[in-house]
């Protein structure tokens, strides 16, 4: 009967006081970025679902069973510049190539980026430009657009912007005239996130300027004409709107009337120039419909010594307040 009464009246308040402890006790609470197993990674951006294509309204009706893109190309990216001067004007050429969206190819690009680009942490505007037929991505080099980069840069007459110089597929880039299926589908959902996935651009539109000679002129005008959200500078070198047979949609001439144009539009063609007659009457639509542009005439045939020498005024024009 006393080891009973000892084990209530020692053992019981022992074991109530070691319970309220327990409950004093404050739980353990979660910190951002902590849960009950560990650390948490916490996405911002959704990740493409592996498997499935990525596609716009531009070609959903040729490919039903793609999803919107996740890249970034219709992001507005703040641009943080760095305090950091650069003191170097000599710009590096890079030879890459990406994935076509509707050619299964590898599509080969030359990218002009500006000096300083691996020192300096900041993000950069993009000039896409086109080559003329039959040439290749390498046309604009032979027209000199190195040497006028980096007379600029040396000047300080320009901001630093990249320049991307793609091949355009054959048969989209000699035989089709727009929307899906075309050119303009490969550019604007293959070549155009390729480029702001893997450097470091400014992706809105307004940081985008597309220019072209003479077939990759037409194209310039079609594409930026036709999303003049995502490309707001737009340039052509003797467009060859005189063997152009594009159907109304996707004419130039006819995107003129439909309003909501590029904010820059630089039209050029020589005196002589097979071109110079429909480049005029397209400049001419542009000033009865009210529509802000620069059109130059130069002494000169459709050729590369023409469109030489007005690279550096193309690229002032359409860059120089970047």
């Amino acid at each position: 009967m006393q080891r009973r009464m000892f084990i209530v009246y020692f053992i019981l308040p022992l074991v109530f006081a070691v319970s309220q402890t327990a409950c004093q006790r404050t739980p353990p609470t979660l910190t951002d970025g902590l849960d009950a197993n560990g650390p948490v990674t916490h996405h911002l951006t959704p990740s493409p679902t592996a498997g499935v294509e990525d596609c716009t309204d531009l070609v959903r009706d040729v490919n039903p069973g793609c999803v919107p893109p996740t890249s970034t190309e219709f992001v507005t990216i703040p641009n943080e510049l760095t305090p950091n001067a650069c003191t170097e004007s000599s710009v590096r050429l890079e030879h890459t190539s990406y994935r076509g969206w509707l050619t299964p190819d590898l599509v080969p690009v030359l990218i002009y980026l500006p000096p300083c680009y691996d020192d300096l942490d900041r993000r950069y505007p993009v000039l896409y430009l086109l080559h003329g037929k039959p040439q290749g991505e390498n046309h604009w080099q032979i027209l000199g657009v190195e040497a006028a980069l980096e007379d600029a840069y040396g000047d300080d007459t320009l901001p630093p912007f990249l320049i991307v110089m793609p091949r355009q597929p054959e048969p989209m880039f000699s035989s089709t005239d727009g929307g899906p299926g075309s050119y303009e589908a490969e550019f604007i959902n293959g070549l155009v996130p390729f480029i702001d996935r893997t450097y470091r651009t400014i992706a809105q539109g307004d940081s985008r300027g597309l220019a072209g000679v003479s077939r990759g002129g037409v194209w310039a005008l079609e594409i930026g004409f036709r999303n003049a959200d995502i490309i707001q500078r737009v340039g052509a070198l003797s467009p060859a709107l005189n063997v152009n047979y594009a159907r109304p949609e996707y004419d130039p001439f006819s995107l003129v009337l439909l309003g909501d144009l590029p904010s820059k539009i630089f039209l050029m063609s020589g005196d002589t120039d097979s071109a110079f007659e429909k480049t005029l009457e397209l400049s001419e639509a542009l000033r009865e419909t009210d529509i802000e542009h620069k059109y130059v005439l130069a002494s000169g045939n459709h050729e590369s010594s023409t469109w030489r020498g007005i690279v550096p005024e193309l690229l002032h024009y359409l860059a120089v307040d970047w």
